[in-house]
């Protein structure tokens, strides 16, 4: 009788191990799949990030090579009347 309960111990422990083993691998892949998604919205905050900083520095160029408006001869003019 012992020999049969051992045996029968032992299957219920190589079950429950392969249960346990399967709940494991299930949980891990649901992980997986939450830490790629995390990774995926990362991405697309990168990218809107990126684009944000080269519509900044566009914008900084601009600013910084605005140059004053050319005068015209009127303004000449009254820039010469002006300065005498």
């Amino acid at each position: 009788m012992s020999r049969v309960h051992h045996c029968c111990c032992r299957s219920q422990k190589i079950s429950l191990f392969f249960y346990l083993l399967h709940a494991e691998t299930a949980i891990l892949k649901e992980k997986i799949a939450f830490l790629e998604a995390q990774l995926a919205q990362a991405e697309k905050r990168e990218e809107w990030l990126k684009g944000q900083v080269e519509t900044a520095q566009e914008t900084i160029k601009l600013l910084d090579h605005k140059q004053s408006p050319k005068k015209g001869l009127f303004g000449r003019l009254l820039g010469a009347i002006n300065q005498e």
